[in-house]
Order: C-alpha cells, then sequence, then structure tokens
C-alpha cells in the first residue's frame, strides 16, 4: 500500500532504532565532539531531554556484550556511565585526552580502530532502557519499520535526519497490516528522545547498541 505525507506514530525495530542512534545520539555524547560544539547536546548536562521513563546506559561490563571488556583501549577500566537518567542528561563519554581538558575522569571509553590509529572516543554497549510492552498492541493508526536507508547522512550537531524506511508495514487497531511500498520518515533525535510512548517485549543486541522496538508518538512520514 501506499501513504499519504502525515504525522504518525512510528514503530522502531531494533534494528532500525540503532542505525538511527548510532549516527545521531551516539556522536552527540563525544566528549570531543561536545568540546569542540560539535554535538546539540553541549551544555545540556542535567537538563531534561528526554521522557521520563527513558534511561540510556553506556555499559563496558555488560554480559554478552559486543564491546564488553575489563579495559578500553587506554587501559582504563571499564564502567558503567549514566549517560541519560530518568530523561535528564547525566554525562558525556570520556577517554583520557578529553576528560583532562573537562577535569574529570575517563569514562573507560577509549578506544581505537587499529593498532595504528590514535585512542578516541567511543561508546561501548549503549543500552537502551524504557518500560516494555505490547507495543503493536497499543497502536490504534501508525507504521512500523524494520531497516532504514540513510541515517548515515544525518547531521550530527542539529540531530536532523531524513531516512528511507525500508521493510515498512500499515499498523492499525494493534495489528501489523499491509506492507508499506515506500516512506521517508524525517525528523530529530532530540525531539524524538522526548517524544518515545512505547517499547516492545523483545530486547536485540544490534552490534554495540542493545534495544527493544521503540514507539516516537508523532513523526513526519511521506509515502514515495
Amino acid at each position: 500500500m501506499s501513504i499519504q505525507t502525515a504525522k504518525l506514530p512510528v514503530i522502531f525495530h531494533p534494528f532500525s532504532f540503532a542505525d538511527i542512534l548510532e549516527n545521531t545520539f551516539a556522536l552527540s555524547i563525544d566528549a570531543d565532539n561536545v568540546q569542540k560544539e560539535r554535538s546539540g547536546l553541549a551544555g545540556k548536562l542535567n537538563e531534561k531531554i528526554g521522557t521520563d521513563d527513558l534511561s540510556i546506559i553506556d555499559d563496558g561490563t555488560l554480559a554478552g556484550g559486543f564491546a564488553s571488556s575489563p579495559f578500553d583501549d587506554e587501559g582504563t577500566p571499564t564502567r558503567r556511565t549514566n549517560v541519560i537518567e530518568n530523561g535528564y542528561l547525566k554525562s558525556y563519554l570520556y577517554d583520557s585526552y578529553t576528560a583532562g581538558k573537562d577535569n574529570v575522569k575517563s569514562t573507560g571509553n577509549g578506544y581505537r580502530n587499529s593498532y595504528s590509529s590514535i585512542p578516541s572516543v567511543d561508546i561501548s554497549n549503549l543500552v537502551v532502557k524504557y518500560p516494555q510492552g505490547d507495543v503493536v498492541g497499543d497502536t490504534k493508526r501508525g507504521i512500523y519499520v524494520h531497516t532504514v536507508i540513510g541515517a548515515h547522512t544525518a547531521n550530527e550537531i542539529s540531530g536532523d535526519f531524513s531516512v528511507e524506511g525500508r521493510n515498512a508495514y500499515w499498523v492499525e487497531d494493534g495489528e501489523i497490516k499491509a506492507p508499506i511500498k515506500s516512506v521517508m520518515i524525517s525528523g530529530n533525535i532530540y525531539d524524538m528522545l522526548s517524544k518515545i510512548d512505547g517499547a516492545g517485549p523483545v530486547i536485540r543486541k544490534v552490534g554495540n547498541i542493545v534495544t527493544p522496538a521503540i514507539r516516537i508518538s508523532e513523526m513526519s512520514v511521506t509515502g514515495t
């Protein structure tokens, strides 16, 4: 089926939500980006940026985590860092260099891509926590998106993005109905965090992001 341009609830499968997080939010909590004013979260510590029930944790000690290890690539012990707690931004992620600039301790997030590269800030295991339920069954009318294309083109400073939803389905009266031919979804990661109103019952590890399906109460969607 085809859909018209509208504002609708959107349910993101863990695959699609992780893709968007990795290309927007994960970059915005990098202390190097914050210090260079390349993050929309610069200067917003202890401010409310998400819904009351949302918490996001970076946990390098997570059992079975893709990026779990006793130490980061600088030899700093990994740890559990509350990035968002009950909707409030509580911490950025640091390696030794960025921590020294802010006169704080490294969060154990100094990683390097190869032995020849220098360490830089990166997430370990980013865990999304939100009360889980029957997110599809609770949706009267909206769309369900399995994967997205184009998240890498997001603006890491503003958080704006526009992606094509793949394997998308129309949801009506709590049931997944017909597949949608093609749909574009536009939004802003910071706006999304403040509009989360549901999470699915199954948590998936998608690379080093751990998340259930997430429903956003309203987003701009356009049929193509």
